[in-house]
C-alpha cells in the first residue's frame, strides 16, 4: 500500500514538473516584431504640420455705441475697401453736430464784431484819442473771439467725425469671416461687429520644436500640401522664424504661400516639406520611436539575440540617442549592425525572455 501511494505521488510530480515546463515554454515562446539593424540615410527632409491663415485678419468695430439699425453683408461677402458694413443710429450724434454748427455760428458773429471793435480802437489809440487800457482791452476781445471760434470749429469736426463714425466701413477689401452682432442689438464702442479677412495671399502657421528651428531662416522655400486639395503640391517660403517659444519646447514658423488657388481658405490643415542642403545629410542608424524605451539608467532597446532559426533571447542594450527624424530616432552609439531588436512590448518583455521571431 505504502510502496502504491509512493508510485502515485511520484508519478504526479513527474506530470506536474513536465506540465510547468510546457506551460514556461508556452509562456516563453511568444512571437514579436522585430527590425534588424542597417546603416540608414537621414533625410534632409523634415514635414511639420500647420494651419493656413489669412495673412491679415481684423475684428471690427464701431468707434461709439448705439443700436445697430442697419448691416449689409453676411459671412462670405467679398468687400471693397470703403465700403460700409453696418450702421448705427444716428439721430444723437446728429444733434450734437447742429449744437455744435450753431455755436460755432454764434462764434463767428462774435468774431466779426470783436474785430470790428478793434480795428475802430486801433485807429483811435493810433490817433492818441483812446488810452492804452481801452485799446488792449478791444484787442484782448478779439483774440479771445478768435480763439473760440476755433474751439467751436474743432467741436463741430469732433462732431461730424462721431456721425462718421456711425458707419463701419471695411478697412480694406477683403472678405467677411465672422459676424458677431445682429441689427437691434446695442453695440458697445470697440465690441467687435464682424471680421475681415485680406484677400490673397495666405499665410501657414507652423510649430517647430527647438531641435529644429535654429536649421530654417526666413526665405528659405518649402513644399506645401493641403489636406482638402490633395494630389496638389504649391510653393512656400519662410517669412517669419519665431524667436521665443509658443507653449514648452515650440516655437512658431510662418510660411507665405508663393501659388495662389482660389480654393484654399483660412483654416484648413496644411503639411510643410523643409529641406536642407545636402551637408545635413548622414549615414546612420535609425530605429523606430516605439523601439526606444527609458528607465533609470537611460534609454535602451530590446536586443533579440539568436537561439534558434526562429527563437531568440531579450536583453536590454542601452543606446546614446540623437535627433528624432521622421523615421525614428538615431543612435550615436550601443547598437550594431546586423543586430535585431524589438519594435514593440517594451512594457511586457523582460530580460530572459525567449520569443519567436
Amino acid at each position: 500500500m505504502i510502496r502504491t501511494l509512493t508510485l502515485i505521488i511520484t508519478i504526479a510530480l513527474i506530470a506536474a514538473s513536465c506540465g510547468n515546463k510546457e506551460e514556461q515554454t508556452k509562456k516563453a515562446i511568444r512571437p514579436v516584431n522585430y527590425i534588424t539593424i542597417t546603416e540608414s540615410t537621414i533625410s534632409n527632409s523634415f514635414t511639420f504640420s500647420g494651419t493656413t491663415q489669412s495673412h491679415k485678419e481684423v475684428n471690427l468695430s464701431f468707434k461709439v455705441s448705439g443700436i445697430i439699425n442697419k448691416r449689409h453683408v453676411k459671412i462670405g461677402d467679398k468687400v471693397s475697401k470703403g465700403q460700409t458694413l453696418a450702421e448705427i443710429s444716428p439721430e444723437d450724434f446728429l444733434v450734437e453736430l447742429r449744437q455744435a454748427e450753431a455755436n460755432k455760428k454764434s462764434m463767428e458773429v462774435q468774431l466779426v464784431n470783436a474785430r470790428s471793435n478793434y480795428y475802430r480802437v486801433e485807429k483811435l489809440f493810433e490817433n492818441n484819442s483812446l488810452s492804452l487800457s481801452d485799446f488792449q482791452s478791444a484787442k484782448a476781445s478779439f483774440e479771445s473771439a478768435e480763439a473760440q471760434l476755433a474751439a467751436a470749429d474743432q467741436k463741430v469736426i469732433a462732431a461730424q467725425n462721431q456721425v462718421s463714425y456711425t458707419k463701419l466701413k471695411a478697412p480694406f477689401s477683403g472678405i467677411i469671416t465672422n459676424i458677431a452682432m445682429e441689427e437691434d442689438e446695442l453695440a458697445s464702442a470697440g465690441s467687435t461687429i464682424a471680421t475681415i479677412s485680406a484677400i490673397g495671399q495666405i499665410e501657414i502657421l507652423v510649430g517647430i520644436p527647438e531641435s529644429f528651428i535654429y536649421k530654417l531662416k526666413k526665405g528659405m522655400l518649402t513644399q506645401v500640401n493641403l489636406s482638402p486639395l490633395p494630389g496638389k503640391i504649391f510653393k512656400g517660403e519662410i517669412f517669419e522664424v519665431g524667436y521665443s517659444t509658443i507653449g514648452g519646447s515650440t516655437y512658431p514658423l510662418t510660411i507665405r504661400m508663393l501659388d495662389e488657388d482660389e480654393a484654399i481658405r483660412p483654416g484648413m490643415p496644411a503639411y510643410v516639406k523643409f529641406k536642407l542642403d545636402n551637408t545635413d545629410i548622414s549615414n546612420n542608424i535609425i530605429v523606430p520611436a516605439t523601439a526606444v524605451g527609458e528607465d533609470n539608467k537611460g534609454r535602451f532597446v530590446l536586443i533579440l539575440t539568436p537561439e534558434s532559426d526562429n527563437t531568440a533571447s531579450v536583453s536590454k542594450g542601452y543606446v546614446n540617442i540623437g535627433r528624432l527624424t521622421p523615421d525614428g530616432f538615431e543612435i550615436k552609439s550601443g547598437l550594431k549592425i546586423g543586430q535585431k531588436i524589438s519594435t514593440a512590448g517594451l512594457n511586457t518583455l523582460l530580460e530572459g525572455d525567449i520569443v519567436k521571431l
